[in-house]
């Protein structure tokens, strides 16, 4: 039998409850622990250039790279903010920028900046509506969220069709209303 686990190491301390389990486990049983790490300027540029379907300038690759650490996530965070911001854009199925240099991209300092910004964006209905979701694990029933952030349905409505727009949030495909946050974690990280 094969049993995976993912954790985050930099939310473990000694009074984390899995520390202790890891400590067992050492003991029960054998296992390899395997630290993932991101992607290299290489993986960054690959991801990037399989994303925008073209090579990509390489300060651009190395700027982002340098950015996210190579996270993927991260990586698309920071290229839905650039293209947000208009600084990145499709023109005849080609991306391309109005800026000449990198630091004129202006790519944030921090991703929880970039989730920060792209946040402030939203009405503060959506922005409540995301902050309940982001509670939940997985999906949430639409009629639960919505109570929660004490809004009523018409705006509620409005601020999932924002949401959802942003790409904050995606629709389960249940006929029954649910939201299921793309990035709950990273919601959450931003409100605390």
């Amino acid at each position: 039998m094969l049993v995976l686990g993912l954790y985050r190491d930099v939310e473990l301390d000694r009074q984390h409850a899995l520390a202790d389990a890891l400590g067992a486990l050492r003991r029960e049983a054998p296992y390899e622990r395997v630290v993932l790490k991101g992607l290299d300027v290489a993986g960054v540029g690959a991801l990037i250039e399989a994303i925008a379907q073209q090579e990509q300038n390489p300060a651009l690759v190395r700027a982002i790279s340098e950015e996210t650490d190579g996270n993927p996530f991260f990586i698309r965070e920071v290229l839905i903010h650039l293209v947000e911001e208009g600084k990145l854009y499709r023109d005849g199925g080609r991306w391309k920028s109005p800026v000449t240099s990198i630091a004129e991209l202006g790519i944030p300092e921090g991703v929880r900046q970039v989730i920060t910004r792209r946040l402030s964006r939203l009405s503060e209905a959506a922005n409540r509506l995301l902050s309940v979701a982001s509670a939940f694990q997985g999906a949430s029933r639409f009629d639960v969220a919505t109570r929660a952030a004490g809004i009523d349905e018409t705006a509620a409505l409005d601020a999932l069709d924002e949401a959802l727009a942003a790409q904050l949030l995606r629709s389960t495909g249940r006929s029954t209303p649910t939201t299921s946050p793309t990035r709950s974690s990273a919601t959450r990280s931003t409100r605390s």
